[in-house]
């Protein structure tokens, strides 16, 4: 059974804070229990209670980008994903595949699980990029080699979301006819909270919220056309510390960001709806007897079961390798109900920033022969594919947007041991390299499932979904080249800069 410590009792029992990792939203711990004797994990959504608050503050930024930036180590408590996160752990706390639960703190927003040894798969794939570049002949691996190595780990990762759809079936299927059951409005719907944890459909204005931040700070980060139009938006003698300036501050500079776009003839909300529109007619749209796509209702995907749970933020980063099993799957706030496209697109992204390979939609082929649930619900690989292709899209967009945000501290600290990095010979040519890498990747997708090796994959798609899709692209990289988010890429190409992402 679940304990609901209490904060003080809490306070005693564990000792030797040991920072492991570090969002927005969380911190997370690992301390010694001694009571179990064991080391536990910590994971904290509160500021106002952790072990070591000063291990948890950011330096100083120099953008307004935090503003978007949602909860922060000073602002309250997001309750929202702690909920969520403890919801499901207590509904898989017999899964094989999550960590043991062992006790919450609803009044501090704190979560206590085992500690589970082993590497991330991100790591394991990381050992085979450095052994490829080994300068020991003897350890070298060959490219051939090297890649069969991370195909496995690759399919390995899948196999844990294969198994982590089977072991949420039940709670999908509850999820599904919860929101049926509702039957009102599509708004309605959207808002609507399955459980008591939360796990529910984002809401539309939050799913239009988010859209919006990620392309207002794609702009606002990355293009170097629009920095130097308006430096009173960057540099830290003109970002006010008060947090009401900086909101009223960043007010301004959206409007600013608008007006640069409709000089590139971009208008911002004409664009947002029409990407959203497209979004939804490729993922989900069905023929509608004339050759075109129709877009369902949410109640239609419901009853199809296109919609299901999902992880939300499934990578090599959050899965544990295991030689023997299936391992460990970590981190579960961002889990909800939404399109599988969104946790298959986020593992390859994870796996590769580097599109221009077939092996990309044959790892996506591999999990979709393997989930039974997803293939009966998207019969069709070449329109589940296109579905994928789309869902990466807007995740290299919400992560490029995250990826301006960073201080030099945190660049450092995710490329730190990554071959990729090591030509690089300057903080600034890492960071601009970091930053720019999701907007690269981009650049990259978009030929290859267009006119490249890609397109063939997409031969057997609906015509009219495959034409969304081109469109879809084609506004992409229209924002992109109208608005030069691009670095001047020739200074910034070092050693490693071939393999940058695959792992």
């Amino acid at each position: 059974m679940v304990e609901r410590w209490n904060p003080r009792l809490l306070e005693d029992r564990l000792i030797k804070p040991r920072l492991l990792s570090r969002s927005s939203t969380s911190v997370v711990y690992a301390m010694w229990d001694t009571v179990l004797d064991k080391e536990v994990v910590l994971k904290s959504y509160s500021a106002s209670w952790s072990p070591q608050p000063a291990l948890d503050k950011r330096g100083k930024q120099s953008n307004l980008l935090t503003v978007l930036s949602g909860s922060s180590y000073n602002s309250r408590p997001d309750r929202s994903y702690f909920f969520k996160e403890t919801g499901l752990l207590e509904v898989l706390c017999n899964s094989k595949i999550v960590p043991p639960l062992l006790g919450i703190m609803p009044e501090h927003l704190v979560i206590i699980m085992d500690y589970v040894e082993g590497e991330a798969f991100s790591k394991k794939l990381l050992d085979v990029d450095k052994k490829a570049l080994s300068e020991e002949l003897s350890e070298r691996l060959s490219p051939r080699d090297k890649e069969v190595k991370k195909n496995t780990l690759r399919e390995r990762l899948l196999e844990h979301l294969v198994e982590f759809y089977n072991q949420t079936e039940d709670l999908s299927a509850k999820a599904t006819r919860a929101l049926i059951h509702e039957k009102k409005t599509e708004y309605t719907l959207r808002r609507y909270s399955v459980l008591s944890s939360g796990i529910g459909l984002r809401s539309l204005e939050e799913e239009d919220t988010r859209l919006r931040h990620y392309l207002l700070k794609l702009v606002y980060g990355g293009s170097e056309e629009f920095k130097l139009g308006h430096p009173e938006f960057y540099g830290v003698g003109n970002i006010p510390k008060n947090p009401d300036e900086r909101k009223a501050l960043w007010n301004v500079a959206k409007k600013e960001i608008k007006k640069y776009l409709l000089s590139k003839n971009i208008d911002f909300h004409d664009f947002v709806e029409k990407f959203k529109g497209l979004y939804g007619e490729i993922v989900s749209g069905e023929d509608n007897g004339s050759g075109k796509l129709r877009a369902l209702s949410l109640v239609e995907q419901l009853e199809q079961k296109k919609l299901r749970i999902v992880h939300g933020d499934f990578g090599p980063h959050n899965v544990l390798y295991d030689p023997e099993k299936l391992g460990t799957i970590l981190d579960f706030n961002e889990c909800r109900v939404g399109y599988p496209h969104i946790d298959v697109s986020l593992a390859l992204f994870n796996l590769y920033s580097n599109p221009r390979e077939s092996r990309v939609p044959r790892l996506v082929e591999y999990f979709w022969n393997k989930q039974e649930g997803v293939k009966k619900a998207y019969p069709s690989f070449p329109d589940f594919l296109a579905g994928c292709i789309a869902t990466r899209v807007m995740q290299s967009i919400r992560i490029a947007s995250r990826n301006m945000d960073y201080e030099s501290a945190d660049v450092e600290r995710f490329t730190e041991g990554h071959p990729a990095f090591e030509g690089y010979s300057s903080t600034k040519e890492r960071d601009v390299r970091f930053k720019y890498d999701r907007i690269i990747s981009l650049e990259e997708t978009i030929p290859f499932y267009t006119i490249g090796d890609g397109n063939a994959l997409l031969s057997g798609a609906h015509k009219a979904r495959k034409e969304k899709l081109n469109e879809f692209l084609e506004m992409v990289r229209h924002l992109i080249h109208s608005t030069y988010i691009m670095p001047p890429l020739e200074r910034y190409r070092g050693k490693g800069a071939e393999v940058l992402g695959r792992g």
